[in-house]
């Protein structure tokens, strides 16, 4: 382990506090107001008027109040179409009647010329709106492949380890062609493992190496949950055992499901990271049910003793819960996933040495060097576990591959139901794995520089977020330019749902 990788546990930089957005910036010329109808010359009353300005709403440059002011009052409809792109059409939701809306459109894209107009019956009234450019210091992936609607929106969390270093994290949601459509900067100085999400609408994200582990603000890892425009809707406190949120948020219909790091007292009384599963209540963020590593450990499901990660045993990386209430949870330094009854009992075990046998997809026994090790960012679907292993061996050595694992909990067996890989592929940390509805696998690739030494031509390559059809061949995919630029995972998502995107409609995948 390097100095860097050892940053990503323990060496965060002070928090620093959210910058309060700026006041709404000037949008330059607006239309005047809009006198529609008038005296009739009879009976008919006159239609009112309708103004329309623009400003950008906080601190994101794709996010935009459109305000609309009536006169008598009125329901309002807005529209905002490219002045050059066909189909570059975002439509907010239509608002009731009232003298004054303020209609946000969020998903612009940066210093791309918009017409806003905003529709009240028959009277109608248009402004124009330039989102300002992105930071020169945000990397541009090239896109591979098709850039078609049906490759869906991504969001991932990406960091430079290059000169760029001191820049922080930034969380992002691209479109099918790889241009940022949402982008924040980190509210605190953390390193790159940010888990990233979208629920209900709003985005999602959490952990980040650094909290009080490192002697920082326990904060600085919480998760927080934001609207498309920038907003800060909730966030957690700071966790209870005084340790830091840790690699992984999901938001669940009942609350926020989180991993959290901290100190434990091993059986020879020595310190080391322990970790905890947590479900956060989601008004108040106490925690409402967990599960810790000392449980682990004394269930039989974890050793406390690691002859590598002395004093980091376990590290837990990923999490989910089941809709039987039973919890998945990786811990990546054992190369097992464990799942976890509701009332905190070890369930099973999965992986070498686990309570699971494993099967090539014609039945016949894989050797226990066929297991995943060091994996990273896994989706469970159904019965199917897929798994991004990080340092899978092989007769010629190690290499990194996403698989998927279909489990017969009853039978105790796992089959290696698909796997796919490329050559030189070879990526210890980060990553994952997630399935799509065309039958399709996104994977996030994620390369740290300088983190591990490689042979030649092995863990070269930068990274990269690929989608793989089921005959191994990449249909769409995004190449960061140069190897300092690290992501930590990549999710496809709803982008319709989030932007109201009448030119890329399409579901999740």
């Amino acid at each position: 382990m390097t100095g860097l990788l050892a940053l990503l546990w323990a060496c965060g930089k002070p928090s620093a506090e959210t910058a309060a957005p700026p006041p709404p910036a000037d949008t330059g010329p607006t239309d005047p107001p809009i006198e529609t109808g008038g005296d009739t010359g009879g009976d008919t009353e006159p239609i009112g008027t309708i103004t329309a300005r623009a400003a950008q709403a906080g601190v994101m440059v794709h996010a935009w109040t459109v305000t609309v002011e009536l006169d008598p009052p009125g329901p309002v409809s807005v529209v905002c179409a490219s002045d050059d792109e066909p189909g570059e059409v975002l439509t907010p939701p239509p608002l009731d009647d009232a003298a004054r809306h303020d209609v946000d459109v969020a998903g612009l894209l940066a210093d791309h010329a918009y017409t806003c107009t905003a529709t009240s019956g028959l009277r109608v009234a248009s402004v124009a709106v330039r989102p300002a450019p992105l930071p020169d210091d945000l990397p541009a992936p090239t896109l591979i492949g098709a850039p078609t609607a049906a490759a869906g929106w991504t969001v991932y969390s990406w960091m430079s380890l290059g000169a760029d270093f001191a820049l922080g994290v930034r969380l992002l949601v691209v479109d099918p062609l790889g241009r940022p459509r949402w982008t924040l900067a980190h509210p605190s100085d953390v390193l790159l493992d940010v888990d990233l999400g979208v629920y209900a609408g709003t985005l999602v994200f959490g952990g980040g190496s650094g909290g009080s582990l490192a002697g920082a603000d326990p904060l600085a890892t919480a998760p927080r949950q934001y609207d498309v425009m920038g907003r800060l809707l909730w966030q957690g406190q700071a966790v209870d055992d005084g340790g830091a949120y840790h690699h992984h948020v999901d938001r669940l219909a009942d609350g926020y499901l989180v991993l959290t790091s901290g100190s434990e007292i091993g059986p020879d009384g020595t310190s080391r990271i322990g970790g905890a599963l947590r479900l956060l209540d989601p008004m108040s963020g106490a925690t409402a049910w967990s599960w810790t590593t000392e449980r682990g450990v004394a269930d039989g499901a974890l050793s406390p003793d690691h002859p590598l990660w002395v004093t980091d045993p376990y590290h837990l990386n990923w999490a989910t819960r089941r809709a039987d209430g039973v919890s998945l949870v990786s811990a990546k330094n054992q190369a097992r996933v464990i799942a976890i009854d509701p009332d905190g009992s070890v369930r099973w075990v999965l992986g070498e040495g686990g309570d699971f046998a494993l099967y090539a997809p014609d039945g016949s026994p894989l050797a226990d060097d066929a297991w995943f090790a060091d994996q990273h960012g896994l989706y469970l679907d159904g019965d199917r576990l897929w798994v991004y292993d990080n340092t899978h061996h092989t007769e010629s050595g190690a290499e990194s591959r996403a698989i998927a694992l279909d489990l017969d909990e009853a039978a105790r067996t796992a089959t290696l139901a698909w796997s796919w890989t490329q050559p030189g592929w070879l990526e210890p940390i980060f990553g994952s794995v997630q399935p799509l509805s065309n039958g399709n696998v996104l994977i996030g690739i994620g390369h740290c520089e300088g983190c591990y030494a490689f042979p030649d031509g092995v863990g070269d390559g930068p990274s990269r977020i690929l989608e793989v059809d089921p005959a191994g061949a990449t249909p769409w995919g995004l190449w960061f330019p140069t190897e300092d630029d690290a992501i930590y995972r990549a999710k496809r998502v709803d982008g319709c749902a989030l932007f109201h995107h009448a030119g890329m409609c399409v579901d999740a995948g």
